[in-house]
């Protein structure tokens, strides 16, 4: 799969932004130009789920002067296929409404499994008991930010407490317990129903990954078969000399040293959590987002991690966008020695974004690989801040 064409409007700092990318994707800028905004924005039209992550910040992704936002991309996955992902501002009774009718299917879910407990009341009458808390201060703050999304015919309303996996800690329980007290309705229900967590999907659906610090990035301790395949690839880029095996607690060399992972250099174990999210048997044939990977890099492993690159980008067509600010990346990309495969490559499926804020306004100027070569001067003043 891969992104043809992308269209952003009103998403975070990002007023209004059209790119055409390839297979390797350079994003340069300063700090608050929509870098980061430009990746999230891709995240989120393919990983619903991934709202969570936002919190109670959810209501701010929209670009504070405007009350939608929009995110609109052509991809190819066999066929040309249009994806959109519409986001608005709700009001208060769209959320409180949401919130009713999830409670209330709750609640009936669970009285049919515990009949003993069900005072035999209708939806009707619940829905009618629900509403007296819609005057309740805490309430209408708790539902006070919500936001509509729109997936092709799909609507659904979102909010903090919706996409929380820690409801119980979030909805004001002293409110439930008076209301259901009042009407004598036992509220054993509340302890299930209140911990049930958002439907999410397994990272097997995914097309679009996205990895923030690498060095936070969770490795399965339990997947011996990726580790293998992690360690081959180390060895072979000689990424760490006399190398024998690589385990999850240590590193055994040749001479039967051993060195704790622990007290390994952080670029090297950014490295591997790269390697091993490369390594991943349902990365192929997708899309990575990296935001600054090169940031606890060694200029040494900065060659080997653009090298890595071009090999999956080449080999697993794996498309890459990257944000980066770092001088050392963007100078061994565009002046290091590579092979003429590689360098044939890179002049055909390298694009250099380099964003801006102009006025409140985002600006995006692209460079293919020969371009960015000619203004690569300017391009390192630029991101030396000189």
């Amino acid at each position: 799969m891969q992104i043809k064409e992308l269209n952003i409007e009103n998403f975070k700092g990002i007023t209004s932004l059209v790119i055409k990318p390839t297979k390797i994707n350079i994003i340069v800028g300063k700090n608050n130009t929509g870098k980061t905004s430009l990746l999230e924005a891709m995240d989120l039209l393919f990983n619903n789920e991934d709202f969570s992550k936002y919190g109670n910040y959810l209501h701010d992704i929209i670009n504070y002067n405007y009350e939608s936002s929009e995110i609109k991309a052509k991809i190819i996955n066999g066929e040309i296929k249009e994806l959109d992902l519409k986001i608005e501002k709700a009001d208060f009774i769209e959320g409180f409404e949401k919130f009713k009718k999830e409670m209330i299917q709750q609640i009936t879910s669970y009285w049919k499994k515990n009949p003993d407990e069900n005072p035999k009341l209708k939806e009707t009458e619940l829905d009618k008991i629900f509403n007296e808390l819609i005057d309740e201060p805490e309430i209408k703050d708790l539902f006070s930010k919500n936001l509509r999304i729109t997936r092709g015919n799909i609507k659904e309303i979102l909010n903090y407490y919706f996409i929380s996996d820690y409801r119980r800690y979030i909805l004001p329980m002293r409110l439930i317990d008076k209301l259901f007290r009042k009407h004598n309705i036992k509220i054993g229900f509340l302890a299930s129903a209140l911990t049930e967590k958002t439907n999410q999907k397994e990272n097997a659906d995914r097309n679009v990954f996205y990895i923030r610090r690498l060095l936070q990035y969770k490795i399965d301790k339990t997947d011996v078969k990726i580790l293998d395949r992690v360690e081959n690839i180390i060895k072979e880029k000689s990424l760490i000399k006399n190398l024998r095996r690589l385990q999850f607690d240590k590193v055994l060399f040749e001479n039967e040293k051993e060195v704790a992972y622990l007290f390994l250099g952080d670029g090297f174990k950014a490295l591997v959590a790269l390697l091993w999210e490369l390594s991943s048997d349902n990365l192929n044939n997708n899309i990575l987002l990296l935001d600054e990977p090169d940031i606890h890099l060694h200029p040494g492993y900065i060659n080997e991690l653009i090298r890595i690159i071009l090999t999956f980008a080449m080999e697993f067509n794996i498309q890459f966008f990257i944000a980066t600010h770092n001088s050392d990346f963007i100078s061994e990309i565009l002046e290091g020695e590579f092979t003429k495969e590689q360098k044939k490559f890179l002049e055909k499926e390298f694009t250099l974004f380099k964003m801006d804020s102009l006025k409140g306004l985002t600006t995006v100027d692209k460079a293919d690989y020969k371009k960015a070569i000619d203004i690569r001067e300017n391009l390192l003043l630029d991101l030396r801040g000189t």
